[in-house]
């Protein structure tokens, strides 16, 4: 017997149906998978081509950007300030000496000698100069040069050195420049102060100085002269005297070129401070140049001789110096100068007084400070001041007078800490003029009894 399918039930699927079903489910389950494993980039269609590129034409190409040109490195200012020797080296004296101190003062020994040696400092200069830079204990200082004077052509300058010792001596380095037949500056001497006992004062000599240069010594005869300048200037009266022949120069005269400095106002001139005039194997003639700090100038000359070995001031030509002050302060009643000169030769410190009066004029007292200075450092030094009236009023009148304006300076000086044995005063009323009380026909002379209202003080120790 045949059998017969039975019909589908209700719940069972086509075939047909199944298969679908199945390849649905397998391209979810395909989408799930690789959704899981990460998608990977798909490359983006390509651009349109360019129409231009259809008619066979092509794309020409962009310019680049303009890119700034990276700015220039300075370039390194190694000598102080200066880029290279050569720079350093066109300049003149001041400027060359200043950047040398300036590498000297930051401990830059290699770089200050090469600017030297730049300007014709041969070797064996330059190792002694760098033994005694490493060796000193004195530094320079980063202070401009100071001028110290000019001669024979060639220009003294002086370095300025520390002192940690506490000497009492200023300690320099002078270097000595000149120029040579191109016009260029070129090194000359070079002095080095003494470090000890052991190892005393130094010059190192250019390899080419004349040797009419040595035979003279203008060297020797250029720094005594600045030192005596330099003294008085500083009002430093030991050091001067210290520094001129006794029997030329009288104390008196170095005082009062002592006191004019320290009341003018007046100082060195920094570009003449000291210019030699004359040179010859026993003489120099220097000259130094002063102004006020209101422009005013001035001049006085200061004369060496050569003694032996040594050289010491043996004149100082500051009359017109004295008569220019005496100008600018000798207004009013009383006279002023700090020096006058004696009828029987010699001059003696002198202090000026309003008629019949013997109160001191405020600039006398500053004069006596320094008097009083020169007293108080020697106990066994002692002074005569001496009174002086006009013509006017009686012998006896007068005498009184002057022996109260001798007393009045005494005392100023006693107040000053001077031991009264060192002060000894004498009148001397009207008999002593220093100019006439009348004129030659008889009449009054104004000016010149202005000149006898004073006291005089002998310095002479």
């Amino acid at each position: 017997m045949k059998a017969i399918a039975s019909p589908p039930t209700h719940g069972s699927l086509p075939p047909i149906l199944l298969v679908l079903l199945g390849a649905v489910g397998l391209g979810v389950g395909s989408y799930f998978l690789f959704s899981l494993g990460g998608e990977k980039a798909v490359p983006p269609p390509p651009e349109s081509p360019d129409p231009s590129l259809a008619s066979g034409e092509s794309l020409a190409p962009e310019e680049p950007a303009e890119v700034a040109p990276p700015e220039p490195t300075p370039p390194t200012r190694r000598y102080a300030g200066y880029p290279s020797l050569e720079d350093v080296t066109r300049e003149g004296p001041r400027e060359i000496l200043a950047a040398v101190a300036v590498l000297l003062a930051e401990e830059k020994i290699d770089e200050s000698l090469e600017i030297l040696q730049a300007i014709g400092l041969g070797q064996p200069q330059a190792v002694t100069l760098r033994s005694f830079l490493e060796e000193s204990p004195f530094k320079v200082l980063p202070v401009p040069p100071r001028l110290v004077g000019e001669t024979r052509g060639f220009h003294r300058y002086a370095l300025a050195l520390s002192d940690p010792l506490g000497t009492e001596t200023k300690k320099e380095i002078l270097v000595d420049l000149h120029r040579n037949a191109e016009g260029k500056w070129r090194i000359g001497d070079i002095s080095l102060p003494a470090l000890s006992p052991e190892r005393p004062a130094l010059v190192l000599e250019r390899a080419d100085r004349p040797v009419d240069e040595r035979q003279v010594d203008i060297d020797g005869a250029l720094q005594v002269a600045d030192r005596f300048v330099q003294a008085v200037v500083t009002q430093d009266f030991a050091a001067a005297k210290a520094l001129v022949l006794k029997e030329k120069i009288r104390d008196a005269r170095i005082a009062a070129l002592c006191i004019f400095f320290e009341e003018s106002g007046y100082q060195l001139d920094p570009e003449r401070p000291l210019y030699n005039t004359v040179m010859r194997e026993a003489v120099a003639w220097f000259l130094s140049d002063v102004e006020s700090a209101s422009g005013a100038k001035g001049r006085f000359g200061v004369i060496l001789h050569r003694v032996e070995e040594d050289w010491k001031v043996a004149e100082i030509n500051l009359d017109k110096l004295i008569e220019l002050h005496a100008q600018q302060f000798g207004t009013g009643d009383a006279y002023y100068t700090p020096l006058v000169k004696k009828p029987e030769g010699g001059d003696v410190l002198a202090l000026f007084f309003s008629f019949d009066e013997d109160e001191l004029h405020p600039r006398a007292l500053r004069q006596l400070e320094i008097v009083a200075e020169l007293l108080r450092a020697d106990p066994d030094k002692t002074i005569r001041i001496s009174g002086h009236t006009d013509s006017r009023g009686t012998q006896a009148y007068n005498e009184n007078l002057s022996a109260r304006r001798a007393k009045e300076v005494r005392q100023t000086l006693l107040n000053y800490g001077v031991p009264e044995a060192q002060v000894l005063t004498e009148a001397f009323g009207y008999t002593q003029p220093l100019r006439p009380n009348e004129n030659a026909d008889g009449s009054d002379n104004p000016d010149g009894r202005k000149v006898n209202r004073r006291t005089e003080i002998y310095l002479d120790f």
